[in-house]
């Protein structure tokens, strides 16, 4: 990874749509690219990311597909004889898609291609709906692009009669790889809404194709967390759905109050209140003695984008443990404050779009008032806690060193659970590693 001190760590507009097509197999994308994408990939790390991505093929169809890889130029050509459409046909002759989304990547637009254009001729010629995703490098990022997908999705998918009673779906998870860390995750969801007695429909997404995720259509209630309110709202309008906002259910208290606020927006507050105290009774014994005896009092540095920070400070201030920042990866303020549910006793936004150096100095600052136990956050802030000494914990895009085989949530009550034992873990590590270093100072080791 390079350690340009400039490099800000909000991931770019088009892993959003990366995201995207790795949460929904059947959605392939047309870029209008300078660069050869594969090579973006191979750069960002995904094949590290999520072992059983295949956006560039490899042993199956490729899904994603540039105009610089394939003219050699870059240039978009709206012939349906171009190579880019031959490529497509050939993958399609294999495989066919539910959806192509068109965008670009292009730091500034000089020369304005209608990709609108393009993507009628794409459904016109190939009989594949295809929609223009709009992209501007420098005034939004993955979140925005991850958005923008959804919205897309919500503004295809067929809406044919009538919704169904008690049946819910959930609209946004941060999906950004197809392991065992956002499978857990959705299960987990899924069996919260379950247990309020919700007929549950394919969360968005949740690796699951297009087809699938149409029956949200059909659902009574939406329920959207912080990267899908557009998409519901968009859905809802087209449907008659209920929408109800939320934040991530991270947490002991952030799932319970996630629980209480779907089950009155249900009319199942009952039920709600039945599985929030059965979640707690299950979890709260079994977290006392590591919070007592690891977790009490360490301060925490937190990055990570908008909805998952916030919902990772407050489940750190109830494990009693000091959050710092957040710094927040999202590259505006406003895009921030966008994503964050009410909550009038968050601290002010203070820290965000950081960069390689913006996070070093975080840590500088917070050390000299007290020592830094831990830094929360992905693949890009790694190297920098490891320069200042201090114990990692991989969460986020990319986490190229931390691949669950085996169900590892980070939502939901088990969530909290496997969350915590983690955070135990990587503190416990430290612990004796500073151990190690203090022992050989005393022996003048080098």
């Amino acid at each position: 990874m390079s350690q340009d001190l400039s490099l800000r760590t909000s991931p770019h507009y088009l892993d959003g749509v990366f995201w995207t097509l790795l949460g929904v197999p059947d959605v392939w994308a047309i870029v209008n690219s300078p660069m050869c994408l594969y090579e973006v990939l191979q750069e960002k790390g995904y094949a590290e990311h999520d072992w059983s991505q295949s956006l560039a093929g490899g042993q199956g169809v490729p899904r994603l597909y540039s105009t610089a890889s394939l003219s050699g130029v870059g240039q978009l050509d709206l012939a349906p004889q171009s190579v880019v459409f031959d490529a497509l046909r050939t993958g399609m002759a294999r495989q066919r898609p539910g959806m192509l989304l068109v965008t670009e990547m292009t730091p500034l637009k000089l020369v304005e291609d209608d990709l609108d254009a393009y993507a009628q001729v794409l459904t016109r010629e190939l009989e594949v709906p295809a929609r223009h995703v709009a992209c501007n490098t420098y005034t939004r990022d993955a979140l925005d692009g991850f958005e923008a997908c959804l919205v897309a999705l919500a503004a295809q998918v067929p809406v044919a009669g009538g919704l169904e009673p008690d049946t819910v779906a959930v609209i946004g998870h941060p999906w950004d790889r197809d392991q065992e860390d956002h499978r857990a995750s959705v299960r987990t969801m899924e069996h919260l809404l379950a247990d309020l007695g919700l007929h549950v429909a394919p969360t968005w997404p949740s690796g699951v194709p297009l087809k699938s995720l149409a029956r949200a259509a059909t659902a009574r209630f939406l329920v959207a967390l912080p990267l899908g309110w557009r998409a519901a709202d968009l859905l809802a309008q087209r449907t008659g759905a209920t929408v109800v906002r939320t934040g991530l259910p991270i947490g002991l208290g952030g799932t319970a109050a996630w629980l209480q606020q779907i089950g009155a927006a249900t009319g199942r507050e009952a039920q709600a209140q039945q599985a929030s105290e059965a979640g707690l009774h299950g979890a709260v014994p079994r977290l006392s003695h590591v919070v007592a005896t690891v977790l009490t009092g360490k301060r925490v540095l937190v990055c990570a984008e908008p909805g998952l920070a916030d919902g990772l400070r407050k489940f750190l201030t109830e494990l009693g443990m000091e959050a710092l920042g957040p710094m927040y990866r999202c590259r505006t303020l406003p895009g921030v404050q966008a994503r964050l549910p009410d909550d009038p006793e968050r601290p002010p936004v203070q820290h965000f779009d950081p960069s390689v150096r913006s996070v070093a100095e975080l840590l500088e600052a917070e050390a000299r008032i007290a020592p830094v136990d831990l830094v929360l956050g992905s693949s890009w802030e790694r190297a920098t806690a490891h320069h200042a000494g201090v114990p990692f914990l991989e969460l986020g895009f990319p986490s190229l060193h931390h691949r669950p085989l085996t169900p590892a949530p980070f939502l939901g009550f088990d969530g909290a659970l496997h969350l915590a034992g983690r955070i135990a873990d990587a503190l416990l590590v430290g612990r004796f590693e500073a151990s190690l270093r203090r022992a050989a100072a005393a022996r003048g080791a080098p």
